[in-house]
């Protein structure tokens, strides 16, 4: 995908400045995105990528590198639902993210939703863990054609499952009793950070989140960092790697600056980017 992002920035940065047709600031803003979202396959032989739908809704398309027309896997072409994101599961699976809006006695509401699919637009295979917009934990990529969701499991509480995506069976892996936003996974189906936000009162999100790690030999839950959203301040843990995780975080002068840290329980910081 970087590889892809860099070609794509040179082509735009070798067009002549003179060729660029002068744009309306104004159209431009209302105007729908040309491309919504882009993946290349784990094989590196095609781009997935949503475009919007002629009228409404939304198209997914995919093309061969090295090749100039795209073919169609699905599209939708309701009003109140778009292809909000989709993914590689494999090099024939994909998992896409589907947004809806709708409306009952003068309120409105919106929701997401997992979908799996082949390529051509056969096996349609909606995912869900529970009640809650279920978000991929990780896509797995020694495990296919499974991957890790995160959803409200068992007696409500927040749990992570891997869901076989062509079959839709789903085997629990891990969870938690408190009220975690997110879950990060070393690739290999272990969780190793939880994310959890502070809540005030009954209802109120509040802007500290913590996250927590666990070595590679436990399962016990140890603090990490404490994040502040209000005031940007906080290492925020991006990914795991091995038995570290990639930190971002701002420094006395305001940049933010990315490091690694080890998940070993020394807290060690080998590297920064």
């Amino acid at each position: 995908m970087r590889r892809l992002l860099f070609i794509l920035v040179g082509l735009a940065a070798s067009a002549p400045l003179a060729a660029r047709p002068s744009v309306d600031s104004a159209i431009a803003f209302g105007a729908r995105e040309n491309v919504t979202f882009i993946a290349l396959s784990p094989d590196g032989q095609r781009v997935l990528y949503g475009v919007p739908g002629e009228t409404a809704g939304s198209r997914i398309l995919v093309l061969k590198v090295g090749q100039t027309q795209p073919r169609a896997v699905t599209r939708l072409a309701s009003e109140q639902e778009r292809i909000r994101s989709c993914d590689w599961v494999s090099n024939q699976r994909i998992l896409c993210r589907l947004h809806s809006i709708a409306g009952a006695a003068g309120m409105v509401a919106a929701g997401t939703r997992l979908v799996a699919l082949d390529i051509d637009g056969s096996n349609v295979l909606p995912l869900a863990v529970g009640l809650w917009s279920d978000e991929v934990a990780d896509f797995l990529p020694d495990d296919k054609p499974n991957v890790l969701l995160f959803g409200r499991g068992r007696g409500g509480y927040p749990a992570v499952v891997r869901v076989n995506t062509r079959t839709g069976r789903q085997v629990y892996v891990d969870g938690a009793r408190s009220t975690p936003i997110d879950f990060l996974s070393d690739g290999r189906g272990r969780i190793r950070i939880m994310r959890v936000q502070e809540v005030r009162g009954t209802d109120r999100a509040g802007r500290i989140i913590r996250s927590f790690y666990r070595t590679a030999q436990s399962t016990a839950w140890v603090p990490l960092s404490e994040y502040n959203q209000q005031t940007d301040q906080g290492p925020w843990p991006l990914v795991v790697d091995g038995d570290s995780a990639y930190v971002m975080e701002q420094n006395p002068e305001g940049r933010d600056i990315v490091y690694r840290m080890a998940l070993d329980g020394s807290g060690r910081r080998p590297s920064a980017l």
